[in-house]
């Protein structure tokens, strides 16, 4: 009976299930040739245009025997619910995932690795999927009477993740970690919630109880994606991978003054405490991210930095705090930025304050480092195959592309280096913060190959302010491109209160 069911849906959908075919295929073609880190126009439309049409095949797969309701002709024929679900799921398996699988195997193939060494990761990668699409676009399927209705909820579902995203979905950021928790957390969510509501309409035939858990699953994942704080998140990552010794933060009475000319920024007046930090593992480098701040001043009144749900806010505050790395080393003890507008300034007066706060800190350790001339090539333990070309970039300016890439994870803690053995001269950079920019949608979660990239400015014999960032094009040809992975070694959390402060003696002052 469940082979009965599947060649009859399969009879009666196969042009739907040849044009989702088609599709991948194309998707597949351009992630294969891909030689920018950076998706192009095409294959950011089908990651978005992909997955609708798979939840429609998946929609018009259950409507043809709908769950809601019950004067469907399908009930009076010899066959159980479970019978009709196992069937259903042999659909979206052959026609769905098995596809997305073989086109993985394809476009990693064809970027040069082995789909056998990295065949857990591509299973892996078919849980995503059913947790993210298939389960949830099932569940949806069985709860409503037609497949009008299913379009109206992807319709209004597809609304609220463009409100919720603010856009476009665009490349992962390497540098925005909390995105991770979330994304994990929402997917974590629709997955049980999509498992539950199968369950209820196949095996029980619930509908109004499937539609509340369903309604409810929908503003849980709704809220976790718009409302996570940057401390929650940070705090679920501690809790996963957290540091084996206790990490904190003190004031560092050796550096006292600001080394920089910074008096402030639109308006607000900077004040910078020197920092420093205990319990970092041996060997390791850190990068720490301030989560919230609290002045409080004598007379008990408090001010607060803004929330930082997502990313940081455009609008003007009255007190803003920034954790700023100690230049040019950026794994060195840093400074505290306090940014005050002058209502805030008036209110404390010559008042000591107390400082409390929390940060968020990652410490990792870098592997050893693979070397490549300029316009080579080298595979690198822990990051994967990485090359390098010079390209033409903004207003005509060369620039040296370094990109890797992996079927596996990419640390976002790698670093590339170029070192000019005539001079001793280094630049150093970490892979994924920079990037091509380009409109419209560049998602590619679809993808099975992780992808870093990063840029060196080159000049012709460059001087003046800022030229320690630019790289003499004379001399490139001679140079040489290091590459380091990093692997993770703790989370942590680190509260910290400083009492009795003055800020006035931490004023940042031209």
């Amino acid at each position: 009976m469940i082979l009965h069911i599947f060649q009859k849906d399969a009879r009666r959908l196969w042009l739907p299930v040849l044009l989702t075919w088609a599709l991948l295929g194309t998707l597949a073609r351009a992630d294969r040739w891909r030689s920018d880190w950076l998706a192009g126009s095409l294959e950011g439309w089908l990651n978005l245009l992909l997955p609708l049409t798979w939840a429609c095949l998946i929609a018009m797969a259950v409507e043809q025997e709908p769950l809601a309701g019950d004067r469907h002709f399908w009930i009076t024929r010899p066959y159980r619910r479970g019978v009709l679900l196992v069937s259903k799921l042999l659909f979206v398996a052959l026609f769905i995932q098995v596809p997305l699988l073989l086109a993985d195997v394809y476009i990693v193939s064809g970027r040069g690795f082995s789909p056998a060494a990295h065949f857990a990761r591509l299973l892996f990668r078919q849980a995503i999927l059913a947790g993210a699409l298939t389960l949830p676009a099932l569940a949806v399927a069985s709860l409503v009477r037609n497949f009008t209705e299913f379009m109206l909820c992807i319709f209004g579902i597809c609304t609220l993740v463009a409100v919720v995203a603010g856009g476009f979905p665009g490349p992962p950021n390497s540098w925005i970690l909390i995105d991770e928790v979330r994304h994990g957390l929402v997917v974590l969510v629709v997955a049980i919630a999509g498992s539950i509501v199968i369950f209820l309409q196949f095996a029980r035939h619930r509908v109004i109880a499937a539609r509340v858990l369903g309604m409810a699953a929908a503003l849980t994942a709704g809220c976790i994606a718009a409302y996570l704080s940057a401390s929650t998140a940070y705090a679920i990552r501690s809790a996963l991978s957290p540091s084996r010794k206790e990490m904190a933060m003190r004031l560092d009475p050796a550096r006292h003054r600001w080394p920089r000319m910074n008096p402030g920024l639109d308006g607000l007046t900077a004040f910078h405490l020197a920092v420093a930090f205990e319990g970092i593992p041996p060997m390791s480098q850190y990068t720490p991210t301030l989560l919230e701040l609290e002045v409080t001043a004598a007379n008990g009144e408090r001010f607060h930095t803004p929330s930082r749900t997502r990313y940081r806010p455009h609008d003007k505050v009255s007190l803003d705090a920034w954790y700023l790395p100690d230049y040019p080393d950026l794994q060195a003890p840093g400074w505290l930025e306090l940014r005050l507008d002058r209502d805030v300034l008036m209110r404390l007066g010559r008042q000591r304050v107390k400082v409390a706060g929390s940060l968020a800190i990652t410490a990792f350790r870098s592997r050893n480092e693979s070397w490549m001339p300029v316009s080579g090539s080298t595979n690198v333990d822990g990051v994967g195959r990485c090359y390098n070309e010079i390209v033409e970039g903004t207003r005509s300016s060369p620039m040296l592309k370094v990109e890797c890439e992996s079927p596996d994870d990419i640390s976002p803690y790698a670093t590339a280096r170029l070192w000019d053995p005539a001079t001793g001269r280094e630049w150093r950079l970490r892979l994924g913060s920079a990037s091509s920019f380009a409109s419209g949608p560049r998602g590619e979660w679809l993808s099975p190959i992780t992808r870093r990239q990063i840029y060196f400015q080159l000049a012709h014999n460059p001087t003046g302010s800022g030229s320690q960032w630019l790289v003499p094009f004379e001399s490139i040809r001679n140079q040489k491109v290091a590459i380091a992975g990093a692997d993770l070694t703790g989370n942590a959390v680190v509260k910290f209160a400083f009492d009795d402060v003055d800020l006035d003696s931490f004023r940042s002052r031209p």
